[in-house]
Protein backbone atom coordinates (compact mmCIF):
# COMPACT_ATOMS: atom_id res chain seq x y z
CA UNK A 1 0.00 0.00 0.00
CA UNK A 2 1.30 3.55 -0.75
CA UNK A 3 1.98 6.62 1.27
CA UNK A 4 -1.13 8.93 0.50
CA UNK A 5 -0.01 12.13 -1.51
CA UNK A 6 0.17 15.14 0.62
CA UNK A 7 -1.02 17.82 -0.53
CA UNK A 8 0.58 21.02 -0.62
CA UNK A 9 -0.78 23.32 1.47
CA UNK A 10 -2.52 27.08 0.58
CA UNK A 11 -1.05 30.05 1.36
CA UNK A 12 -3.29 31.15 4.18
CA UNK A 13 -2.90 27.76 5.95
CA UNK A 14 1.13 28.10 5.97
CA UNK A 15 0.38 31.53 7.28
CA UNK A 16 -2.35 30.63 10.14
CA UNK A 17 0.22 27.76 10.84
CA UNK A 18 3.42 30.12 11.05
CA UNK A 19 1.33 32.18 13.48
CA UNK A 20 -0.19 29.86 15.77
CA UNK A 21 3.02 27.72 16.17
CA UNK A 22 4.78 31.52 16.85
CA UNK A 23 2.53 31.95 19.50
CA UNK A 24 2.90 28.95 20.86
CA UNK A 25 6.34 29.46 21.22
CA UNK A 26 6.07 33.03 22.95
CA UNK A 27 3.50 31.07 25.62
CA UNK A 28 6.12 27.54 25.88
CA UNK A 29 3.13 26.07 25.18
CA UNK A 30 2.78 22.35 23.06
CA UNK A 31 0.42 21.52 21.05
CA UNK A 32 -1.55 20.05 23.81
CA UNK A 33 -1.02 22.85 25.59
CA UNK A 34 -2.01 24.79 22.42
CA UNK A 35 -5.60 22.80 21.91
CA UNK A 36 -6.72 22.86 25.03
CA UNK A 37 -6.26 27.17 25.54
CA UNK A 38 -8.14 27.23 21.80
CA UNK A 39 -10.75 24.85 22.95
CA UNK A 40 -10.28 23.09 19.67
CA UNK A 41 -7.94 19.79 21.25
CA UNK A 42 -4.17 18.49 20.62
CA UNK A 43 -5.00 16.97 17.99
CA UNK A 44 -6.45 19.25 15.92
CA UNK A 45 -4.03 22.14 16.95
CA UNK A 46 -1.09 19.55 15.85
CA UNK A 47 -2.85 19.03 12.75
CA UNK A 48 -3.52 23.00 11.52
CA UNK A 49 0.07 23.93 12.72
CA UNK A 50 1.29 20.83 10.72
CA UNK A 51 -0.44 22.07 7.87
CA UNK A 52 -2.29 18.82 7.37
CA UNK A 53 -5.95 20.66 7.70
CA UNK A 54 -7.36 23.73 6.93
CA UNK A 55 -9.85 25.04 9.55
CA UNK A 56 -13.29 25.58 8.87
CA UNK A 57 -14.07 29.32 9.27
CA UNK A 58 -16.16 29.28 12.48
CA UNK A 59 -13.05 26.98 14.29
CA UNK A 60 -10.79 29.93 12.65
CA UNK A 61 -13.11 32.38 14.85
CA UNK A 62 -13.17 29.88 17.93
CA UNK A 63 -9.09 29.90 18.09
CA UNK A 64 -9.00 33.92 17.54
CA UNK A 65 -11.49 34.62 20.35
CA UNK A 66 -9.74 31.88 22.62
CA UNK A 67 -6.00 33.38 21.92
CA UNK A 68 -7.56 37.23 22.34
CA UNK A 69 -5.78 37.92 18.95
CA UNK A 70 -7.74 39.79 15.82
CA UNK A 71 -9.12 37.16 13.69
CA UNK A 72 -7.73 38.81 10.28
CA UNK A 73 -4.16 39.27 11.69
CA UNK A 74 -3.96 35.43 11.93
CA UNK A 75 -4.01 34.99 7.79
CA UNK A 76 -1.26 37.99 7.64
CA UNK A 77 2.06 37.25 6.79
CA UNK A 78 4.89 37.97 8.72
CA UNK A 79 3.50 38.80 12.62
CA UNK A 80 5.19 38.74 15.45
CA UNK A 81 2.57 37.56 18.93
CA UNK A 82 2.63 40.93 20.08
CA UNK A 83 1.36 42.24 16.59
CA UNK A 84 -1.49 39.21 16.85
CA UNK A 85 -2.55 40.90 20.05
CA UNK A 86 -5.91 42.67 19.89
CA UNK A 87 -5.57 46.04 20.65
CA UNK A 88 -8.00 48.43 21.16
CA UNK A 89 -6.41 50.71 18.28
CA UNK A 90 -7.51 47.79 15.57
CA UNK A 91 -10.76 49.18 14.83
CA UNK A 92 -13.69 48.01 12.23
CA UNK A 93 -12.66 49.61 9.54
CA UNK A 94 -9.15 48.53 9.83
CA UNK A 95 -10.34 44.94 10.35
CA UNK A 96 -11.77 45.26 7.42
CA UNK A 97 -9.56 46.57 5.35
CA UNK A 98 -7.19 43.77 6.23
CA UNK A 99 -10.07 41.40 5.39
CA UNK A 100 -10.45 42.28 2.11
CA UNK A 101 -6.80 42.43 1.14
CA UNK A 102 -6.82 39.01 2.01
CA UNK A 103 -10.11 38.24 0.05
CA UNK A 104 -7.86 40.09 -2.88
CA UNK A 105 -4.85 38.24 -2.03
CA UNK A 106 -6.70 34.59 -2.55
CA UNK A 107 -8.62 35.62 -5.48
CA UNK A 108 -5.51 36.83 -6.67
CA UNK A 109 -6.17 40.03 -7.64
CA UNK A 110 -3.79 41.32 -4.98
CA UNK A 111 -0.92 42.57 -7.38
CA UNK A 112 2.58 44.14 -6.73
CA UNK A 113 0.95 47.54 -8.30
CA UNK A 114 -1.69 47.37 -5.47
CA UNK A 115 0.24 46.39 -2.88
CA UNK A 116 3.34 48.92 -4.47
CA UNK A 117 0.35 51.93 -4.09
CA UNK A 118 -0.12 50.76 -0.43
CA UNK A 119 3.20 50.83 0.74
CA UNK A 120 3.27 54.08 -0.38
CA UNK A 121 0.40 55.55 1.32
CA UNK A 122 1.60 54.32 4.39
CA UNK A 123 5.18 55.93 3.25
CA UNK A 124 3.28 58.89 3.37
CA UNK A 125 0.87 59.03 6.31
CA UNK A 126 4.16 57.58 8.69
CA UNK A 127 7.20 59.30 7.11
CA UNK A 128 9.05 58.49 10.31
CA UNK A 129 8.92 54.76 9.61
CA UNK A 130 11.54 52.83 8.02
CA UNK A 131 10.94 51.39 5.14
CA UNK A 132 9.82 47.36 4.86
CA UNK A 133 11.04 45.13 2.66
CA UNK A 134 8.69 42.76 1.73
CA UNK A 135 10.08 38.67 2.80
CA UNK A 136 10.28 37.67 -1.21
CA UNK A 137 12.59 40.89 -2.34
CA UNK A 138 14.33 40.20 1.35
CA UNK A 139 15.16 36.77 0.02
CA UNK A 140 16.50 37.79 -3.35
CA UNK A 141 19.12 40.15 -2.04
Amino acid sequence: MSKPIRKTPSRALVVLSDNLRALAEKNEWTQERLGKETGIGQRQAGRIVNRDIEPKLDTLSEIAEKLRVAEPLLLCPGMTPDQLAIKPRIKGPLAALIERLIDLENEGKLTDQTIAILTSMLAIAMPDAPPRIPEEKKAAQ
